[in-house]
Order: C-alpha cells, then structure tokens, then sequence
C-alpha cells in the first residue's frame, strides 16, 4: 500500500470516527430527553391519581356523569 492510500485511509478513518462520535453525542442528548419525558409522566400520572383520589371528585362523580348522560342524549 503506498503512503497514498494510506494517508486516504487515515482520512476516512478519521472521517467515520468523527461521524461516529457526532452520533454518540446525538444518541446521548436523545436519551437525556426521553429520561426528562419520563420524569414529566411519572409527576404527571401521579398528579392524576391524586385528582381521582380526592375528595371533590369523588362527590362531584355523580354530577359528571349525569351531565355525561345529559349530553349523551342530546
């Protein structure tokens, strides 16, 4: 192999390295995203139980769902 090919091949290598290492960082910013979203659900579904586990909306119930029947025959 000459000092040529060799020299283009160290450049591709380079090339594909630098490649890889963009898409490394990428991958990583997309996991930090998705443990973000995650957290954001977990609070979220937590806030819902809390809602259906109230008071109010265990009383307000039966109203809700005489509007729904209300509204259901419309």
């Amino acid at each position: 192999m000459s000092d040529g090919e060799t020299r283009i091949l160290q450049k591709d290598n380079s090339a594909i390295i630098e490649k890889l290492t963009e898409y490394k960082k990428h991958h990583e910013r997309k996991n930090e995203r998705i443990k973000i979203l995650e957290a954001q659900v977990c609070r979220l579904e937590k806030e819902i139980q809390a809602i259906y586990n109230s008071i109010s909306w265990k009383i307000t119930g039966p109203l809700r769902r005489l509007y729904g029947f209300f509204k259901d025959t419309k």
